[in-house]
Protein backbone atom coordinates (compact mmCIF):
# COMPACT_ATOMS: atom_id res chain seq x y z
CA UNK A 1 0.00 0.00 0.00
CA UNK A 2 1.64 3.22 -1.11
CA UNK A 3 0.22 5.30 1.75
CA UNK A 4 2.20 3.34 4.33
CA UNK A 5 -1.00 2.37 6.11
CA UNK A 6 -1.36 -1.15 7.34
CA UNK A 7 -4.59 -3.09 7.71
CA UNK A 8 -6.26 -2.72 11.06
CA UNK A 9 -6.77 -5.83 13.17
CA UNK A 10 -9.07 -6.84 14.58
CA UNK A 11 -11.74 -4.77 12.94
CA UNK A 12 -13.01 -2.72 15.83
CA UNK A 13 -16.43 -4.02 16.65
CA UNK A 14 -17.30 -0.91 18.60
CA UNK A 15 -15.54 1.55 16.32
CA UNK A 16 -18.18 4.22 16.78
CA UNK A 17 -17.68 4.17 20.54
CA UNK A 18 -13.96 4.69 20.02
CA UNK A 19 -14.58 8.07 18.35
CA UNK A 20 -17.03 9.33 20.98
CA UNK A 21 -14.37 9.81 23.64
CA UNK A 22 -12.83 13.28 23.33
CA UNK A 23 -9.15 13.30 22.50
CA UNK A 24 -6.63 15.38 24.39
CA UNK A 25 -3.24 16.40 23.11
CA UNK A 26 -0.63 14.96 25.44
CA UNK A 27 3.01 14.02 24.97
CA UNK A 28 3.58 11.37 27.62
CA UNK A 29 6.56 9.00 27.65
CA UNK A 30 5.76 5.32 27.39
CA UNK A 31 7.18 1.86 26.82
CA UNK A 32 5.36 -0.59 24.57
CA UNK A 33 5.83 -4.37 24.45
CA UNK A 34 4.00 -7.17 22.71
CA UNK A 35 2.14 -9.76 24.79
CA UNK A 36 0.81 -13.13 23.69
CA UNK A 37 -2.87 -12.89 24.68
CA UNK A 38 -3.13 -16.64 25.21
CA UNK A 39 -0.32 -16.89 27.75
CA UNK A 40 -0.40 -13.25 28.98
CA UNK A 41 3.39 -13.34 28.94
CA UNK A 42 5.50 -10.64 27.35
CA UNK A 43 7.36 -12.14 24.45
CA UNK A 44 11.06 -12.30 25.22
CA UNK A 45 12.20 -12.41 21.60
CA UNK A 46 10.41 -9.18 20.66
CA UNK A 47 12.00 -5.90 21.68
CA UNK A 48 10.21 -3.28 23.66
CA UNK A 49 9.80 0.15 22.12
CA UNK A 50 10.15 3.52 23.82
CA UNK A 51 7.94 6.27 22.49
CA UNK A 52 5.38 8.85 23.50
CA UNK A 53 1.74 9.69 23.01
CA UNK A 54 0.53 12.39 20.65
CA UNK A 55 -3.01 12.33 22.00
CA UNK A 56 -5.04 10.32 24.46
CA UNK A 57 -8.68 9.61 25.26
CA UNK A 58 -10.53 7.47 27.77
CA UNK A 59 -10.65 4.66 25.22
CA UNK A 60 -7.36 4.88 23.34
CA UNK A 61 -3.96 6.32 22.59
CA UNK A 62 -2.16 7.66 19.54
CA UNK A 63 1.46 6.54 19.99
CA UNK A 64 4.53 7.77 18.15
CA UNK A 65 7.51 5.44 18.05
CA UNK A 66 10.83 6.83 16.79
CA UNK A 67 11.65 3.71 14.80
CA UNK A 68 11.62 3.71 11.04
CA UNK A 69 9.66 0.50 10.75
CA UNK A 70 7.51 -1.27 13.29
CA UNK A 71 7.94 -4.84 12.12
CA UNK A 72 5.17 -5.91 9.76
CA UNK A 73 6.11 -9.49 10.52
CA UNK A 74 5.35 -8.88 14.20
CA UNK A 75 2.03 -7.28 13.33
CA UNK A 76 1.04 -10.12 11.05
CA UNK A 77 1.79 -12.94 13.50
CA UNK A 78 -1.77 -12.93 14.74
CA UNK A 79 -3.62 -11.03 17.38
CA UNK A 80 -1.15 -9.40 19.71
CA UNK A 81 -1.86 -7.37 22.78
CA UNK A 82 0.18 -4.24 23.34
CA UNK A 83 1.35 -3.82 26.92
CA UNK A 84 1.76 -0.09 27.49
CA UNK A 85 3.53 1.42 30.47
CA UNK A 86 2.63 5.09 30.52
CA UNK A 87 4.34 7.74 32.66
CA UNK A 88 1.92 10.23 34.22
CA UNK A 89 2.71 12.95 36.74
CA UNK A 90 0.78 10.85 39.31
CA UNK A 91 2.93 7.80 38.59
CA UNK A 92 3.31 4.96 36.15
CA UNK A 93 0.23 3.13 34.89
CA UNK A 94 -0.14 -0.01 32.78
CA UNK A 95 -2.72 -0.85 30.16
CA UNK A 96 -3.29 -3.57 27.61
CA UNK A 97 -4.40 -2.35 24.22
CA UNK A 98 -5.32 -3.63 20.77
CA UNK A 99 -3.55 -2.30 17.72
CA UNK A 100 -6.08 -0.57 15.47
CA UNK A 101 -3.86 1.47 13.17
CA UNK A 102 -0.28 1.61 11.97
CA UNK A 103 1.21 4.23 9.67
CA UNK A 104 4.69 5.49 8.87
CA UNK A 105 5.05 9.20 9.60
CA UNK A 106 7.65 11.93 9.80
CA UNK A 107 8.32 12.65 13.46
CA UNK A 108 9.06 16.36 13.02
CA UNK A 109 7.96 18.75 10.30
CA UNK A 110 10.80 19.32 7.89
CA UNK A 111 12.84 16.50 9.41
CA UNK A 112 13.78 13.38 7.53
CA UNK A 113 13.45 11.12 10.59
CA UNK A 114 10.73 8.53 10.11
CA UNK A 115 8.76 6.88 12.83
CA UNK A 116 5.43 5.20 13.13
CA UNK A 117 2.06 6.24 14.42
CA UNK A 118 0.13 3.53 16.22
CA UNK A 119 -3.52 3.76 17.15
CA UNK A 120 -4.27 1.63 20.20
CA UNK A 121 -7.63 0.89 21.79
CA UNK A 122 -7.44 0.31 25.54
CA UNK A 123 -8.86 -3.11 26.34
CA UNK A 124 -7.73 -3.56 29.94
CA UNK A 125 -6.52 -1.29 32.75
CA UNK A 126 -6.43 -1.87 36.50
CA UNK A 127 -8.94 0.05 38.62
CA UNK A 128 -6.33 2.23 40.36
CA UNK A 129 -4.57 2.94 37.07
CA UNK A 130 -7.92 3.83 35.46
CA UNK A 131 -8.65 6.35 38.22
CA UNK A 132 -5.25 8.04 37.77
CA UNK A 133 -5.61 7.97 33.97
CA UNK A 134 -9.08 9.57 34.11
CA UNK A 135 -7.82 12.20 36.57
CA UNK A 136 -4.99 13.00 34.17
CA UNK A 137 -7.47 13.34 31.29
CA UNK A 138 -9.57 15.75 33.36
CA UNK A 139 -6.49 17.81 34.26
CA UNK A 140 -5.73 18.50 30.59
CA UNK A 141 -9.34 19.15 29.69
Amino acid sequence: RPSGRRPCWPAIRSGAARWRAPRRRARLPLRLALVDPKTKIQERCVATFDGYTSDISATGLAILLPVSRFSEQVLNQGHRTLRIVLELAAGVIEADAALVRYEQVRLNEGAMELGCLIGAQIIKMGADDRVRFNEHLQSIN
